[in-house]
């Protein structure tokens, strides 16, 4: 459902600074990632529905034209294979990631020519010992991949060169945490050029003025997180995000999970990260989300992203996707979502004045986000 000011003024409750509309839908099993370069969405999806390798057949990247008032879509690299992370690295050039893929030998990343967006091609491609999160460092023709942790997938993280996107190659590995990075995300300015890698024992700050060789300033270790999947810095770079994908264990009713939330850390030092406060996950499907029925259970917090403005999109799987407020990161407070009852949302995204979801099961959907006046 979708949670409007008027259905929570009849319910006597506050109305929410924002109002999510859905303005389009475009339907497939299997969604994952997304990411954007100017008028462009890029939404991969894997070989399966709910799980790797059910459909050998299918997965790639879709191309969405988003710069009208109704996103358009315009192009498909037919890619299957599974997990298909993907970056934007320059305009007319992305990167997709995998454990294996039918576009390429082996396991790693490809290249992919997406200058004419009805026609994408792959150029080239990289073999690592395996690939389940990519990271594009702003800026430079340079990738951070990743197993997703070392004891998840095994295998060193690489760093990989795409200047020359026919013939991208590792120019330099990094092991900085001792069980790897689940996935990484960068905080580039003139002051300080930062990375966040979400391990799978801790958090890590990392100096990457020299992106090929990061440097670990500090360290979070929460035990109350299962596993470390993502870690992002608020757009003003004083709050930092870490979500949680407890897949173990987690509860989806009472909204007071110990497991499965995000957490908020003060960075204004980011060499002394301190703890703020946290935020569970709200609804889901009921009961016990685990490891033994999978993602159709789930309601872990996953892949995220900040609105200019420092508040938050946040997706939870079957608990669809919030909007936060982060006014006060101590006190998350979510203002509205969006849940339908057969929602998976594996990732979403904001980007001017929309909310972009790419969902396991309902495939890629668009929500206009309206501010209340007055």
């Amino acid at each position: 459902m979708v949670v409007t000011g008027a259905a929570r003024a009849a319910a006597g409750q506050e109305i929410p600074p924002d109002h999510p509309s859905v303005v389009a839908r475009f339907p497939y099993v299997g969604g994952t990632e997304i990411a954007f370069s100017g008028r462009y969405a890029y939404a991969t999806q894997m070989d399966g529905h709910l799980e790797r390798g059910e459909s050998l057949d299918q997965g790639g990247i879709r191309i969405f034209d988003i710069v009208r008032s109704k996103p358009r879509l315009v192009g498909f690299l037919h890619c299957p294979g599974n997990d298909n992370d993907v970056v934007a690295i320059e305009p007319g050039l992305v990167a997709l990631g995998y454990h294996e893929n039918r576009c390429a030998p082996g396991q790693g990343m490809v290249t992919v020519d997406v200058s004419n967006p009805r026609r994408p091609r792959v150029l080239g491609h990289v073999e690592v010992p395996s690939s389940h999160t990519i990271t594009a460092y702003p800026g430079k023709p340079i990738v951070y991949v990743s197993p997703g942790g070392l004891a998840y997938a095994g295998g060193p993280e690489q760093i990989v060169d795409v200047s020359n996107p026919r013939r991208p190659e590792v120019v330099a590995t990094y092991s900085n945490n001792p069980n790897g990075c689940h996935d990484v995300s960068f905080r580039i300015t003139k002051e300080s050029q930062l990375a966040f890698c979400a391990g799978l024992t801790e958090v890590q700050v990392w100096d990457v003025s020299d992106p090929l060789a990061p440097v670990t300033i500090a360290h979070i270790v929460n035990p109350a997180i299962q596993y470390p999947h993502y870690a992002q810095a608020s757009p003003d770079g004083k709050t930092l995000v870490v979500n949680d994908e407890a897949f173990v264990a987690h509860e989806c009713v009472t909204g007071q999970s110990p497991t499965g939330a995000f957490w908020t850390y003060d960075i204004s030092d980011p060499a002394a990260p301190a703890l703020l406060g946290k935020f569970s996950p709200p609804r889901g499907e009921p009961g016990v989300g685990n490891e033994a029925t999978w993602v159709e259970t789930w309601c872990t917090s996953h892949q995220f992203s900040f609105t200019p403005n420092g508040n938050l999109v946040m997706p939870w799987f079957t608990g669809g996707t919030s909007l936060i407020n982060l006014s006060d990161p101590a006190a998350p407070r979510e203002t509205a979502y969006y849940a339908p009852e057969d929602a998976i949302a594996y990732s979403s995204q904001f980007r001017n004045g929309h909310v972009y979801i790419n969902d396991m099961n309902r495939g890629f959907e668009v929500l206009r986000v309206r501010p209340r006046r007055g």
